[in-house]
C-alpha cells in the first residue's frame, strides 16, 4: 500500500503536458544556440589557424632578411677594417651590438 501511495504525486509536484513541452522547445532552441555556437567557434579556431601561419610567415622571412643584413654588415665591417684600419667606423647602435 505504501508503494503506491509513494507513487502518487501530490498535484502541485505534477508537471503537465504543457510544460512538458514548452521546456523541450527551450530544449531546442538551446542546442540550435549551442549548434551555431560550435559552427562559429569552428570558423574562428580556422581563421585564427590561418592569420599564426600567414604571422609565421612573415616572421620567417623578416628574419632572414635580418641575418642577411647582419652578415651583410659583419662582411662591410670586415673589409672596411682590412682596407681602411685606421679610419674610424661609425658605432654600431646598441640594438645590433650583440650580433655584430
Amino acid at each position: 500500500m505504501r508503494k503506491q501511495e509513494a507513487m502518487v504525486q501530490p498535484e502541485a509536484a505534477r508537471v503537465d503536458d504543457a510544460e512538458i513541452a514548452r521546456l523541450s522547445r527551450r530544449y531546442d532552441e538551446l542546442a540550435a544556440d549551442a549548434e551555431r555556437d560550435r559552427e562559429q567557434y569552428r570558423r574562428d579556431i580556422a581563421e585564427v589557424r590561418a592569420e599564426v601561419a600567414d604571422l609565421k610567415t612573415s616572421l620567417t622571412l623578416a628574419n632572414q632578411k635580418m641575418w642577411a643584413g647582419v652578415g651583410h654588415i659583419r662582411v662591410l665591417r670586415d673589409s672596411h677594417l682590412k682596407h681602411a684600419p685606421h679610419a674610424d667606423l661609425p658605432a654600431v647602435p646598441e640594438q645590433l651590438r650583440d650580433l655584430i
